[in-house]
């Protein structure tokens, strides 16, 4: 994120599919020679030598098609596969330069300009002191050949190469939306976006917790309700696992398959109360609703008996490697059958009864209940809150950490601080994302706020074992989601300084960024 002149701006992840692995057809003669419009090809090849401390180095062979590095060999039926990415090393420079543009823009016109230019994807937010808003989906996104399934392979012989790349205005874009609010967590920037190979999204993805908690907000939002809502959507542990949802979308369907069964509708209706929310008002070291607990049981139970029990590991062969789980969404379109907006065309229930198998589910997880809390009444059910572990050494049973399925987890982290005594071994964890920050920008008021735990900014330790001074000054600021403010303007940045240093760096030759480049504006602050 970032703030100049009257504007501001922030990065997601675009969710653009950039990258596609290309199948080449080797000469059976040499493994190095691949087909391509209609000739043969040699790989441009090199050895990297790998020093190894202690070992003997190792030589590594890498390997280049016209597609890009060769990632795979199937020698046995000759082909091997290569990977191609938009926006590769070649054009990182040109993103520099386009971030600086952006800084440098007076208006949103010069603004979007710049982000035109991107090279890498994001999804790039902006509002000005004006009260305008916008966001882009931008960076190099390649027009694919007709008939080409992004999820598979793509023939590398010639006949089916990327054509081009998008312009920015043909990407999903929005400037000054009639709802006053744009929303984005690296989401699917709008519904008719095809993800590629990347992940899918459905009804239960956890934005829509968020959108549920802002809509309730309603009229004009102030700082206190953002950094309000930011309190309730760290609580929800989405951060952490991307599959996470609350049980309103599957509760009419327990309800059905519970129905004539006391013990069954009494835990259906435990999960009906749970608002999604880990949350632990009386401070006694438990999350305060029942239905935390059951829902927690049932919903592996569910995935497992009405997708896994079908397709074996490819329930987790396809999605844990996916930042953004699926398998969650997939869970609820089954159930829904016909009544699900996009109806799965394969038929998991394998000619079950829907109702059947659920109440199964329902026994399975009242019985697992039973086994790990004992026959005592289901509303008293409660689990410990979850905790973080910068020493993972200090774990105990009592202090339990958070389920993860991210691919970018913040799970466990072992910080050489905390190892060495200069850090908390250990705290509360407050589901939110390592990296918190607010902006606000109006004319009477610029504010930024932010906060970063594990250390905050500087993790430095010196040969004495000495931290540096702000080691852990951001760690119990973090966990509070106590924001600390970062001065906006000069002064406010000369008063704070503790000390300065200057560095003296060479001209980078901007002349050679091969990209159009924004002219640059005059006068401003």
């Amino acid at each position: 994120m970032g703030s100049a002149h009257d504007h501001g701006w922030l990065l997601t992840n675009a969710e653009i599919d950039n990258a596609d692995t290309f199948v080449e057809k080797l000469n059976p003669a040499n493994k190095y020679q691949y087909w391509f419009q209609n000739r043969w090809h040699d790989m441009q090849r090199r050895v990297e030598t790998i020093r190894v401390k202690g070992g003997n180095a190792t030589k590594l062979e890498i390997a280049y098609t016209v597609h890009g590095v060769v990632t795979d060999w199937d020698l046995k039926n000759g082909r091997a596969f290569s990977r191609k990415i938009a926006g590769d090393a070649s054009r990182r420079l040109s993103t520099w330069a386009a971030m600086i543009d952006m800084g440098r823009a007076h208006d949103m016109k010069q603004f979007e300009a710049a982000v035109s230019t991107l090279t890498s994807t994001f999804g790039v937010c902006y509002g000005d002191e004006k009260g305008q808003i916008a966001f882009w989906s931008a960076g190099l996104y390649p027009l694919r050949a007709p008939g080409v399934d992004p999820r598979l392979p793509t023939p590398g012989t010639g006949e089916f190469e990327w054509t081009g790349y998008a312009k920015l205005q043909q990407m999903p874009h929005v400037v000054n939306p009639k709802s006053g609010v744009i929303y984005s967590w690296n989401p699917l920037p709008m519904r008719t976006w095809t993800a590629g190979e990347n992940a899918r999204y459905g009804k239960t993805d956890r934005q829509q917790v968020d959108l549920d908690l802002l809509a309730q907000k309603g009229g004009r939002i102030t700082q206190a309700d953002m950094l309000a809502l930011n309190r309730e959507i760290a609580s929800t542990f989405a951060s952490t696992r991307t599959g996470a949802t609350k049980p309103a979308y599957f509760i009419p369907y327990l309800r059905a398959a519970a129905q004539g069964d006391a013990r069954l509708t009494e835990l259906v209706e435990l999960m009906a109360g749970w608002n999604g929310l880990f949350t632990d008002a009386d401070g006694d070291g438990r999350y305060d609703d029942p239905g935390l607990v059951a829902f927690e049981a049932w919903l592996p139970i569910a995935q497992q008996a009405l997708v896994g029990s079908v397709i074996g590991d490819w329930w987790h062969r396809i999605d844990d490697y996916k930042h953004i789980k699926y398998r969650t969404s997939l869970l609820l379109r089954v159930i829904e059958g016909k009544d699900a907006a996009t109806p799965a065309k394969f038929d998991f229930l394998q000619g079950r009864d829907r109702d059947a198998v659920l109440r199964s589910t329902l026994t399975t997880t009242l019985a697992k209940l039973r086994a790990d809390f004992g026959q005592g009444p289901l509303r008293g059910l409660r689990q410990p809150v979850y905790y973080r572990y910068f020493d993972p050494s200090k774990k105990e049973s009592s202090r339990p950490t958070a389920p993860v399925d991210s691919f970018f987890d913040h799970g466990d982290v072992e910080l050489p601080a905390a190892m060495r005594g200069l850090a908390p071994a250990f705290v509360r964890d407050n589901g939110g994302d390592e990296w918190v920050a607010f902006m606000e920008l109006a004319k009477d008021r610029r504010e930024m706020l932010s906060v970063v735990d594990a250390g905050g900014q500087n993790l430095f330790i010196d040969p004495q074992g000495r931290g540096n001074p702000h080691l852990t000054d951001q760690i119990q600021r973090h966990v509070d989601l106590d924001l600390k403010v970062i001065p906006l303007d000069q002064d406010s940045v000369r008063a704070a300084t503790e000390a300065t240093q200057t560095l003296n760096v060479p001209s980078l030759p901007i002349e050679a960024v091969s990209r159009p480049r924004s002219p640059a504006p005059t006068g401003g602050r």
